[in-house]
């Protein structure tokens, strides 16, 4: 007797349907369908071109990318240092008191 490989059953399509909020096909036997809520921030066209438009950019120029991520992550830790002491002074907490 033959087995089917693991994975056999596997199509990109369920995938899909399920990333897309709807029910996969095991689950829509017996039940009517319903939509799900996207909770979603992004919507999925707008994350795929921001994709593509980052990876085109770093293969453009990608010493300018790579230092340009740098200086935003360096950046990064005295603008939240700031932040979380202003936030600190408004809330009436001062930083560093438990």
């Amino acid at each position: 007797m033959m087995t089917r490989p693991h994975g056999a059953g596997f199509h990109p399509s369920r995938v899909l349907r399920v990333s897309r909020g709807e029910p996969a096909n095991h689950e829509r036997r017996g039940r009517p369908s319903r939509q799900r809520p996207s909770n979603d921030l992004v919507s999925p066209r707008i994350l795929r071109f921001l994709v593509s438009f980052s990876l085109i950019v770093i293969a453009v120029a990608p010493q300018v990318t790579i230092f340009l991520l740098f200086v935003v992550y360096a950046a990064s830790g005295p603008s939240a240092w700031l932040w979380h002491r202003r936030r600190a002074k408004r809330t009436g907490l001062r930083a560093g008191a438990a």
